[in-house]
């Protein structure tokens, strides 16, 4: 569990943080539906509990979720990859399942080897013995899109903390947006949502959205625009966003001014000070900057957040094919 939660929230997470987080109790075939969410819920990533009966009900199950990006948490048994051990079969191991490709061919996160181990998703799913298993989803990126705007060209990881950004990082983002490196290509639908341009505060939040997050994939397109309270409160919901009205790292606010048209940006993170770092743009008037704004603020301007929550899932496609680590260094 301790190289899931990794993967799922890019810290480094250890074997004796779980232990101290679960206290007296330990994993076993019986206990992944009950732990799972618990490690989930402290550190801030999804767990789904599922179940399947048959090998067919397994494979399809598992093929769905790994192809979304999730990882599987499962126990096993039986003579098949993962669980033989020198011609012994092993009975009730546990381990992570965190890619499948085309071939049905899956990648095991598998401690008793000591790294990762390839299997078909056929001898898995064979090999699962308890019907219960968890779907692991982190806001850093997991399963097969660990490394999807979150590496670079070498495979070094970087993470992005989901405690929010530091005030140089924010600023190297603000200033990468604000470049002629950030096209009307690297929009959903390739909309820049302005007549001035990038020079527009839902433009800003439009391609944070395209860039940072699954919305892509998730059937986002220029329909979530609108105007400044639109993209927040309405935009994003209908995509699966989650609302309230706290500002988390990364939640997209919108309604704040006076104006009709309201006004739209994104959290970031916070300072020494306690005040909220964020990022946004201004129709007409200033580019993306860095802003450091009082709780008060959101408590009495904004109408809403948009949570990304496990949506959160850096898009190298449309950061114009670079990673993480190449804006806002390590």
């Amino acid at each position: 569990m301790a190289m899931l939660a990794t993967v799922a929230t890019g810290q480094d997470i250890y074997p004796n943080d779980i232990a101290d987080l679960l206290g007296d109790q330990y994993y076993d075939s019986v206990s992944l539906h009950e732990l799972d969410p618990k490690v989930g819920e402290h550190y801030g990533f999804e767990v789904i509990k599922d179940d399947s009966s048959s090998v067919e009900e397994t494979k399809t199950k598992f093929r769905k979720y790994l192809n979304d990006g999730y990882m599987i948490h499962f126990t096993g048994a039986g003579c098949y990859p993962g669980f033989e051990y020198g011609g012994v079969c092993s009975a009730g191991h546990i381990i992570g399942l965190f890619s499948i490709e085309g071939n049905d061919t899956v990648m095991q996160a598998n401690p008793a080897y000591g790294g990762n181990q390839e299997s078909s998703l056929d001898d898995v799913a064979k090999a699962k013995t308890l019907s219960a298993f968890t779907a692991i989803k982190g806001g850093s990126g997991s399963g097969k899109n660990t490394c999807v705007g979150l590496c670079n060209g070498t495979g070094s990881n970087v993470s992005v903390s989901m405690d929010g950004l530091t005030e140089e990082q924010a600023q190297k983002i603000a200033d990468y947006y604000n470049s002629n490196q950030v096209t009307s290509s690297n929009f959903m639908d390739g909309v820049i949502p302005s007549d001035y341009g990038k020079v527009n505060c839902v433009s800003f939040s439009y391609w944070f959205v395209s860039a940072f997050t699954d919305a892509p994939e998730k059937g986002g397109s220029s329909a979530i625009i609108g105007d400044g309270s639109y993209i927040a409160d309405t935009g994003l919901p209908s995509i699966g966003w989650e609302t309230g009205n706290d500002p988390t790292p990364y939640s997209v606010f919108g309604g704040a001014g006076s104006s009709a048209w309201s006004h739209t940006g994104v959290v970031v993170g916070t300072t020494s000070d306690g005040n909220y770092l964020t990022i946004e743009a201004a129709y007409g008037q200033y580019d993306a900057r860095v802003m450091s704004k009082p709780a008060s603020y959101f408590a009495s301007g904004v109408g809403i957040l948009a949570y990304p929550g496990s949506h959160f899932t850096p898009n190298e496609g449309h950061l114009g094919n670079k990673s993480i680590k190449e804006i806002i260094g390590s």
